[in-house]
């Protein structure tokens, strides 16, 4: 019998990393997600992968 449940993606989401904010950054961090629908751990992807992008694009520059 199969397993119940929703099925397994191949590019689940399954490392959990902590960090710590100041006050002043966390209230930041909150209030752009409330403004722009977005859940803290998605804008959070979202930046390393902005940051990943500029880095290749300034490599590319030097060739």
């Amino acid at each position: 019998m199969a397993k119940a449940g929703r099925p397994k993606k191949d590019d689940a989401i399954t490392h959990t990393v902590s960090v710590k904010f100041n006050n002043q950054d966390y209230d930041v961090l909150v209030e752009y997600c409330k403004n722009h629908g977005m859940t803290m751990s998605h804008l959070i992807r979202y930046g390393i992968q902005l940051q990943l992008e500029a880095e290749e694009k300034s490599l590319e520059r030097l060739d």
